[in-house]
């Protein structure tokens, strides 16, 4: 059969989302199902984790192989214009204009093929708009203290999508499902990509999977089910929602050359709030930035530039920042309250002791 290049590489560009490059995982994984299916070419790739089906493009020829996805994909790569896809019991043709191969083909061994996910049936679901908190997340996944554990899942509430390092909380006003769910990163990432879908969640068993469908292709991904319970996600939006004593509102780009101008130096910078505005500063090396001239009350926090750029994460022109003590006396937090919906909890050094 022969297909247009560009078409192959955009569905190769979705299927090596459910591709793993690890040779510790099952050999399957390395791999990409090319198969005919009612006069459609599809590509199929599966983890585990996620499996994805994509349409590649209508055709009146049959194919149905087992190739290693990296292979194919940095052959691909190198084509331009038409291809021409020739398998047979061994191997599979790739001719273009200008370069022509074969790569070997994989059996399906122990009876056990490349997963089809079924199409998802339920609403439709914008995904797109996850992407505003995604930096965020990470930046609490990556510092989690235990490394594999819970909260390096992302979980949906009730109260919107939250993540945590248990030092540091993330909360995106939004919801998405009729029940809760605990997802790893790379799911929503890939939720983020798909943009809007059709979205079913399935249980098989103990098993639950997120299915979401659009015109081109269908992706499943895991749900995190055996440590839900144990992502205490009531208590975590009680201390998100803690009203602290003070607020000011500053400027974003204003903070931002406050945060470059002091990486020039190695020492950590404290960042006080006083009547005669919002500083950054560096007492031993005489460096003094101001942020804001707005008269706010008084209080001074330790804090390395790694957190402050937490504060970054929300993209609003205007950053409302809370401050102080909360109803117990506790100033050891600010709150960052966006716009869009997000709110950051940052646990900071209190110098006010």
């Amino acid at each position: 059969m022969t297909i247009d290049s560009a078409l192959i590489k955009d569905s190769l560009s979705i299927l090596g989302l459910a591709t793993s490059k690890s040779e510790t995982t099952r050999p399957l994984s390395q791999l990409i199902e090319l198969v005919t299916i009612d006069g459609v070419l599809y590509g199929f790739t599966s983890t585990g984790l996620h499996m994805i089906k994509k349409k590649i493009a209508e055709t009146d020829e049959d194919m149905d192989c087992l190739v290693n996805f990296d292979m194919f994909s940095n052959v691909i790569k190198t084509c331009e214009g038409m291809i021409e896809l020739k398998p047979t019991d061994k191997s599979l043709g790739v001719k273009s204009s200008t370069m022509k191969c074969k790569l070997p083909l994989y059996s399906i061994q122990s009876g056990e093929g490349m997963p089809h996910p079924d199409d998802a049936t339920g609403a439709e679901i914008d995904f797109s708009n996850i992407a505003d908190v995604i930096p965020a997340y990470k930046s609490c996944i990556k510092h989690n203290i235990v490394q594999n554990s819970v909260l390096d899942n992302i979980y949906f509430g009730e109260s919107g999508i939250m993540t945590t390092d248990n030092m540091n909380l993330v909360l995106l006003d939004r919801t998405y499902f009729d029940e809760p769910l605990l997802l790893p990163i790379g799911t929503v990432e890939v939720l983020n990509k798909i943009g809007k879908g059709k979205c079913t969640i399935e249980q098989k068993g103990k098993e639950k999977r997120i299915v979401v469908t659009n015109d081109d292709f269908t992706y499943s991904g895991a749900v995190i089910v055996k440590d839900m319970s144990e992502f205490e996600y009531k208590v975590f939006v009680g201390v998100i929602n803690t009203e602290l004593s003070d607020k000011v509102t500053i400027k974003r780009a204003e903070l931002v050359n406050a945060i470059n101008a002091s990486q020039m130096f190695i020492t950590f910078p404290t960042l006080i709030f006083s009547e005669k505005g919002v500083f950054l500063k560096i007492e031993s090396m005489d460096f003094i930035y101001k942020i804001s001239s707005e008269a706010c009350a008084n209080f001074t926090y330790s804090v390395s530039p790694e957190l402050l750029k937490r504060i970054l994460f929300i993209k609003d022109e205007d950053l409302t920042i809370e401050y102080g003590n909360d109803k117990d006396g506790n100033a050891s937090m600010l709150k960052i309250v966006g716009d869009n919906g997000i709110t950051e909890l940052i646990s900071v050094e209190d110098d006010n002791i």
